[in-house]
């Protein structure tokens, strides 16, 4: 329960809640600006840029969209594709919604590249690669003198992570994996949104392998359980460290 807990705060309450629109049921008479779509994932602009082609009547040749759309009350398709017209409205509002869906996956993509090298840098010791995503001086000021210990986790974190697996859905990117080792479970996570992405790892509960955990024969101890957070901002510019976070 505890870390079903923990989970669902880093998928609900740490992705980027201050979008302003929900849906695309006014763009064809209502001009949308880039502060409307503020927070949104690719995968949300890409969806509210085929939601304007779906509410007038486009037939979709993508399975996905034309599964999810069906799902809604509103989709009428029609016979041919030839017959959908837009408005100027919508065409300007398309335009406005794909330029910033570019621009998210430009630096979406920058700041997994600059995850990938950092990892690289953790496992190959360079200090000077280390330090351009993870400065000491702005380390030290949160942590004082535990640097070098806690750079140690954040690469043994970082080695259970694939990071060519991270997959996106509507709001985020994630990845996790918890092991079982007997006596703990140890979980291991990214969660990928679109300004920050969040690191976790830490040792979370009992092993399944105690059986009848209050049997009086185990001697492990819940007091030992504990959660480390490495977060790091995803800008145009690339990826910056931002702040550690521990917990137990």
């Amino acid at each position: 329960m505890k870390y079903a807990f923990i989970l669902s705060i880093m998928l609900f309450g740490y992705v980027n809640s201050y979008s302003q629109l929900e849906d695309c049921s006014k763009c064809n008479e209502k001009h949308i600006t880039e502060y409307d779509l503020k927070g949104k994932t690719p995968e949300e602009l890409r969806l509210l840029r085929n939601e304007i082609y779906a509410r007038n009547g486009y037939v979709f040749t993508n399975q996905q969209f034309s599964n999810y759309f069906e799902t809604k009350e509103w989709y009428r398709p029609l016979n041919d594709n030839n017959s959908v017209a837009l408005s100027n409205i919508a065409k300007e509002n398309i335009k406005v919604i794909k330029q910033l869906e570019d621009v998210e996956i430009i630096k979406r993509t920058t700041a997994l590249n600059d995850l990938k090298k950092l990892k690289l840098a953790l496992n190959n010791n360079q200090v000077e690669m280390i330090e351009k995503y993870i400065p000491q001086e702005v380390f030290r000021q949160q942590w004082g003198s535990s640097y070098d210990n806690q750079i140690k986790g954040l690469k043994n974190l970082l080695n259970k992570i694939d990071l060519n697996d991270i997959h996106w859905n509507k709001k985020c990117g994630f990845y996790n994996q918890s092991i079982d080792n007997g006596y703990s479970i140890d979980s291991y996570s990214l969660v990928f949104s679109t300004n920050d992405i969040r690191i976790g790892g830490g040792m979370i509960g009992h092993s399944s392998n105690f059986g009848d955990f209050d049997d009086g024969y185990s001697d492990y101890m819940s007091e030992g359980e504990y959660q480390s957070y490495w977060i790091f901002k995803v800008t145009k510019e690339g990826l910056f460290f931002d702040h550690l976070e521990m917990a137990g």
